[in-house]
């Protein structure tokens, strides 16, 4: 199947829209399909310093629904990705910009439990702050994982670790993740690298990469904590 089309939309940085607004009532968001996440300037930034190379503003390509998955495009990107206390166990979105963030003494200083680094409201503001995302619906959900493949393939996104070639800047994102779990943060892309049996989406045939409706609002202690939270702009 050509996915020309598809491809090219979601590399089309105008079709993107602020992770802030993005709805599960937007055009598309019921259907299964493919997503690609886009950084602002400052966010590429930060993810350029912490991989030792440059990255595109395309950052990360997700799937939701396909197989036996009933998930949609909404209720991946909302659920999994955005919402307030969304666990980066199931999103390798999260767990990436999680471990890149690390690096930042004042965000790090923020997230000394478990706890607070599996699901960090700061994480989810500064997502909807820096990011947007845009959604390619796939007619049939058996067709699902070949157009992420083709997405993977066009857009070379650095925060995607499985189905792309290996590079210094992944390895050095794949030595930043595995930091992360020394505080009890499982791996989902390393243990299916390593051709581990994993429970959750991976097994049911969904993306480790994305419920409906924006999750609860930050607890006051996590808004000061945001406040407090500025990653640098610039060099």
């Amino acid at each position: 199947m050509d996915w020309t089309d598809l491809v090219e939309k979601l590399g089309d940085r105008s079709r993107a829209v602020p992770a802030s607004e993005f709805s599960a009532d937007d055009p598309g968001a019921s259907d299964c399909g493919v997503y690609t996440w886009w950084a602002d300037e400052t966010a590429q930034r930060v993810i350029e310093r912490a991989l030792g190379a440059d990255a595109s503003s395309v950052i990360c390509v997700g799937k939701a629904g396909g197989g036996t998955s009933s998930q949609t495009l909404a209720t991946r990107i909302v659920g999994k990705h955005l919402k307030s206390r969304a666990n980066i166990g199931s999103s390798t979105l999260r767990k990436s910009l999680t471990a890149i963030l690390m690096k930042d003494k004042a965000f790090a200083a923020e997230h000394t439990s478990s706890d607070a680094v599996a699901r960090s409201p700061i994480l989810s503001d500064w997502m909807r702050e820096h990011l947007k995302v845009a959604i390619a619906p796939v007619d049939r959900p058996e067709q699902v994982k070949h157009a992420e493949e083709a997405a993977l393939k066009y857009c070379d996104p650095p925060l995607n670790l499985l189905g792309v070639t290996r590079t210094p800047a992944r390895a050095q994102l794949r030595t930043l993740r595995k930091a992360l779990l020394a505080d009890g943060v499982r791996d989902r892309e390393e243990e299916l690298a390593a051709g581990h049996r994993v429970d959750g989406d991976h097994r049911r045939g969904r993306s480790g990469c994305g419920c409906v409706g924006h999750g609860s609002s930050v607890p006051q202690a996590a808004a000061a904590a945001q406040s407090r939270f500025h990653v640098e702009r610039g060099a």
